[in-house]
């Protein structure tokens, strides 16, 4: 059985990934069928939906304001505008992020004055017929397939020049036929600020990952670059609702965002409210801000170390059981409707209302974006501290197919999944001591990965690549990292 491509050609052109097409099992893997609710014993126990809604409205409005809300990035339009409701409206919290990774304050600026509420500003004809496309912390073949077929096909009938800001020649790169601007984490500032002759032409595109997170100042330099030369901004996250997230105003404007929030949890912050949130995607505990909270709400899915510590979880519906709208990084809405009817399946924004008139009130969406305050995008400072022996700066960024919860369930396109290897410039394996087919182990934040060594002629010196989420390799670090390197597997 397959998945069909979204029926919009002017997005996909009838084209699907792997990752599309096959990776749906999950849907029906580990589901929960029941709300469920910790009893005095401390054991989570079955519950009916309205003593559900009772136990959690109880909890979320004693810690009122003093409530986190964490959504991650795949929830649809209707469920994001409802979680921005219920935590500004209902319990009246600016504690919200939808970010399940990592965080900066910069990125929030950025996202709120060139993302939040700009309707479509570039469009995936635009990247076709663009002079010129400049890549920043963005691998397309592994982090938007869609992306990468259009700029492949336009570079190779339409002469489009793809320029990447990277720490290598990737193979969707060799693909496009694109040139690289060799930068690792720590030169990628420094790229950008001399990128003005590549975008001198009208119509060029600066298309930014979610990874510039991860480099101090990088996206305030992409910023200035699109002032100076005026080309347009596209910024391309991962996950399907991050856009609809970011334009419901699901982003800490004058709170916490989702480090902040997991920090302050069992002291400042009393409750969490937590919706489709895996552990291991945020840069942070997020188990051990769930056992320091006071109350945990967990609208999910699915079994998960969230819900099995949760004070009170509601099942919520999976894509196919819901009609909604997945709002597109171009900022197009993509609606779709309820493929297999389920009864009783309830999506976010329902429980949402139901919690709501349960704590006496009315869960009404509002634009947010129309009276909040936007902060100014200020650059973060760098890390400028030198390495020592044996160390590395770390760049990574997910595979297609890696470790994802949303890919489990099919180990027949997880054995399609590119290997994890470590990745080093020859004289960087000299000074490691590495030696190229052999194994290197990474090392940072308390975790190690270790795979085969590939020296890479185009790497620039200084810099470890290892992918994010792969194989038995999940160092789940970010770029920047400082990490510890070795031969072999000590």
């Amino acid at each position: 059985m397959r998945r069909l491509a979204w029926d919009a050609p002017e997005v996909n052109e009838e084209w699907n990934c792997d990752k599309g097409r096959f990776a749906f099992p999950y849907l029906s893997e580990g589901r929960i069928t029941t709300p469920l609710v910790r009893d005095a014993q401390g054991n989570l126990r079955a519950a009916s939906w309205p003593e559900a809604i009772r136990a959690a409205a109880q909890g979320l409005k004693h810690s009122g304001s003093k409530t986190g809300v964490l959504t991650g990035g795949r929830i649809t339009v209707e469920d994001s505008q409802a979680y921005a409701a219920f935590a500004r409206n209902v319990i009246g919290t600016p504690d919200v992020d939808f970010r399940a990774r990592a965080v900066s304050t910069e990125e929030t600026a950025f996202l709120a004055n060139y993302v939040a509420g700009t309707g479509v500003t570039v469009t995936y004809a635009d990247l076709e017929s663009a002079p010129s496309v400049l890549l920043v912390a963005f691998e397309p073949e592994d982090e938007s397939p869609i992306v990468f077929l259009r700029l492949r096909k336009a570079a190779l009938t339409l002469g489009l020049k793809v320029h990447s800001i990277a720490p290598f020649i990737s193979p969707g790169l060799a693909k496009m036929k694109g040139q690289l601007i060799a930068a690792g984490p720590r030169e990628e500032v420094a790229a950008v600020l001399g990128a003005d002759e590549l975008l001198s032409e009208k119509g060029s595109v600066i298309v930014v990952g979610e990874r510039a997170v991860h480099t101090p100042g990088l996206l305030t330099a992409i910023a200035d670059l699109a002032a100076r030369t005026g080309a347009r901004i596209a910024w391309v996250p991962r996950r399907a609702g991050d856009r609809g997230a970011v334009d419901a105003g699901l982003l800490p404007i004058n709170g916490r965002d989702t480090g902040a929030i997991m920090a302050a949890a069992g002291n400042d912050i009393k409750a969490l409210l937590i919706g489709g949130v895996s552990a291991d995607d945020v840069d942070g505990d997020l188990v051990a801000a769930v056992e320091r909270a006071d109350f945990v709400v967990s609208l999910e899915t699915r079994h998960t170390e969230v819900t099995q510590r949760a004070d009170v979880v509601l099942p919520v519906a999976v894509v196919t059981e819901k009609s909604g709208t997945f709002r597109n990084w171009e900022g197009r809405d993509r609606h779709f409707t309820t493929v297999i009817p389920t009864a009783g399946s309830l999506s976010d924004a329902d429980v949402l209302t139901e919690l709501a008139l349960e704590m006496g009130s009315e869960l009404v969406v509002q634009d947010f974006w129309s009276t909040a305050q936007r902060p100014e995008l200020k650059a973060s400072a760098a890390d400028t501290s030198a390495l020592g022996k044996g160390q590395a700066v770390l760049a990574t960024w997910h595979h297609l197919l890696d470790n994802g919860v949303m890919q489990e369930g099919e180990p027949y396109l997880a054995a399609t999944a590119r290997p994890a290897v470590v990745r080093v410039s020859p004289n960087t394996a000299a000074s490691l001591g590495l030696t190229d087919g052999g194994l290197a182990t990474v090392e940072c934040c308390g975790r190690r990965a270790t795979a085969p060594v590939i020296e890479t002629p185009s790497m620039v010196d200084g810099v470890v690549w290892i992918p994010t989420n792969s194989d038995d390799v999940a160092l789940q670090c970010a770029s920047g990292d400082v990490v510890n390197v070795s031969g072999g597997t000590s």
